[in-house]
């Protein structure tokens, strides 16, 4: 069986070590960036940035997780189609 390489969730949330490097890496540079100037403004006002910080790692984690089990169902869709077609 063949694995396509793509974005993984997993990886998303560990470059989310740097704010933002998360978003850019699923391909959403402008969401990286606006994540990464308000978990830095955050980090200056107090605590509330740790608590912002994870949340920008949990939010690119999900959103690749969203998008990885979306083209796993649409490949399967596609292998599905192909071998209905060659039934009928």
């Amino acid at each position: 069986m063949r694995r396509e390489i793509g974005m993984r969730p997993l990886i998303a949330f560990l470059l989310s070590v740097i704010p933002g490097l998360g978003h850019i890496y699923q391909g959403q540079a402008m969401r990286g960036v606006i994540w990464f100037f308000g978990v830095a403004i955050a980090y200056g006002a107090g605590p509330i940035g740790y608590l912002l910080h994870l949340i920008c790692a949990v939010s690119a984690a999900s959103y690749g997780s969203n998008r990885y089990n979306e083209r796993r169902s649409r490949r399967r869709s596609r292998r599905i189609d192909r071998v209905s077609v060659h039934f009928f």
